[in-house]
């Protein structure tokens, strides 16, 4: 269940950074549903691009290895926007 949350957080953030009205608070329910779908489908095609690309190697891998590639996208996530935006190599 923790893994669904996280996976809704995630959609309601790309939803967000689409947003270009700072002030928005609430959506109506029609366009929140739409773009709720939206951002799920691409979320789940991105998935079924990379598992073409690299094989579904995640089905072997337990809930504590996937809890830690998450910390390392926020930990990096982070570190970009410390820096203004800007990635370093």
């Amino acid at each position: 269940s923790e893994f669904k949350g996280i996976l809704n957080y995630a959609i309601i953030g790309l939803i967000q950074l689409d947003q270009t009205e700072a002030t928005v608070e609430e959506l109506a329910y029609d366009l929140t549903l739409a773009l709720y779908e939206t951002k799920a489908k691409f979320a789940k095609e991105t998935m079924l691009s990379k598992n073409h690309d690299y094989g579904e190697a995640w089905r072997d891998m337990s809930q504590e290895s996937f809890a830690d590639l998450i910390l390392m996208k926020l930990l990096r996530i982070k570190q970009i926007l410390q820096n203004n935006r800007q990635t370093l190599i």
